[in-house]
């Protein structure tokens, strides 16, 4: 197995991510909270939209298509994924 510094930068940069987005939820909620359309800060301001989307509801789609017309309607992409653990025995260190 190949070794590389990146995977203990990635994992570090990933978990701050993680807090990170975690304090920007907990902000927003305050935000809506005030049930506001606009906020202002000292710097910065927000706008807040509330707007209807329309989506596919692929079960419903799902009832209505044949097999062989879901696999003509298909197309096969290429997905990577990076998954990061700790290394067994390893302390966690940040």
């Amino acid at each position: 197995m190949a070794t590389s510094k990146y995977v203990d930068e990635y994992a570090v940069v990933k978990a701050q991510i993680e807090a990170l987005t975690k304090q920007a939820d907990l902000l927003k909620t305050k935000l809506l909270a005030l049930g506001e359309a606009e906020v202002e800060g000292k710097v910065f301001k927000v706008k807040i939209n509330t707007f209807e989307q329309t989506r596919l509801d692929m079960p419903v789609v799902r009832s209505y298509l044949t097999e062989e017309q879901l696999l003509a309607a298909s197309k096969t992409i290429t997905v990577t994924t990076v998954k990061v653990s700790a290394r067994a025995g390893k302390a966690r260190a940040a």
